[in-house]
């Protein structure tokens, strides 16, 4: 199970925040791996290396922006991933919540701690403000949209083929890295089943 973020410059002075959230859950995962652009190295906190001894690692790699925290990770098809987002101080419950409702529905399943049900007007999907946000909705379905920001838990091969597609993704997707992984469990005959995780995060 390794989770997995990744951050930019303008956050590092507030990263390590985020970095304490995780270590601090009732779950612990094997891994935390923090995805860094190599060309960002140098404006890194000290505070987070205080936290390699402990268990962190940080990772240094092309700037994929959003995609970092998962690209890496997606020829590893054996591999539990949680993403989450480095600009929140995460409840202590939410790696177990995500952990709970996987061991209830199985690895058919993508568990978000947070989604959002897609709607149609005349049979074409809406505007993204018009979707029904921080859905209720316990029962899988496949206009169940995870959102990254609470976190996602992606078992072991749950992605169609061309997830991992550099030049597809930066045509189709270049910021929208939620909305490419969506569309790769839904080629891959996947859904999304909110975890109802209830809690308080904090930004």
């Amino acid at each position: 199970l390794i989770v997995s973020l990744t951050s930019k410059k303008s956050r590092f002075s507030f990263l390590y925040l985020t970095i304490i959230s995780l270590f601090n859950q009732t779950t612990h995962p094997d891994k935390i791996i923090l995805w860094i652009d190599e060309n960002e190295k140098k404006y890194l906190n000290q505070k987070l290396f205080d936290f390699i001894p402990f268990g962190l690692e940080i990772r240094f790699c092309e700037n994929l922006k959003s995609y970092n925290k998962i690209y890496n990770l997606l020829n590893h098809n054996d591999y539990y991933i949680i993403t989450f987002d480095d600009d929140f101080f995460y409840h202590k419950t939410s790696i177990s919540k995500l952990i709970e409702a996987s061991n209830l529905h199985g690895d058919e399943f993508i568990i978000s701690n947070r989604i959002h049900k897609i709607k149609f007007i005349n049979n074409i999907i809406s505007s993204y403000k018009q979707w029904t946000w921080n859905s209720k909705n316990k029962d899988p379905s496949i206009f169940n949209f995870q959102t990254g920001v609470f976190g996602v838990l992606y078992p072991p091969n749950c992605f169609y083929k061309d997830v991992s597609d550099k030049k597809k993704i930066l045509k189709f997707a270049p910021d929208a890295d939620d909305i490419w992984l969506y569309w790769m469990i839904r080629l891959n005959k996947k859904k999304v089943v909110w975890s109802g995780f209830e809690k308080n995060n904090y930004k």
